[in-house]
């Protein structure tokens, strides 16, 4: 069964700004810009003000109606990385890959690193 339409307002930071052109978004901010293309997903989006802007879905079914709220995060992310700055102590690990081809051994070290 379809819906026939799916709605959702997003309210826009002070300091952003959001630019739309077709299903492609460009955020500005004072960290940069950063630009996503959402083509393949039937949405309208339309400026209902300077900070606001609403999100339409029409006839959608029930796994194209997530997306409207997958969306408005990605959206709300965008705006989110061009305003703060990513930080705080966290212990980062990542797999530091170093191949040894003698007797087809892999060996896998992991470097943990503090900020």
């Amino acid at each position: 069964m379809k819906t026939i339409h799916a709605s959702r307002v997003l309210a826009l930071f002070d300091n952003v700004q959001v630019k739309t052109k077709g299903r492609e978004i460009t955020v500005t901010g004072p960290r940069g810009t950063l630009t996503r293309n959402f083509g393949h997903i039937r949405l309208e989006f339309t400026r209902l003000s300077s900070k606001k802007l609403r999100l339409d879905l029409w006839f959608a079914t029930s796994k194209e109606l997530a997306c409207v709220r997958t969306v408005c995060s990605h959206i709300t992310n965008m705006m989110i990385g061009v305003t703060k700055v990513c930080g705080g102590s966290a212990a980062v690990s990542f797999p530091a890959l170093d191949t040894c081809m003698w007797k087809k051994i892999l060996v896998l070290k992991f470097i943990v690193l503090n900020n």
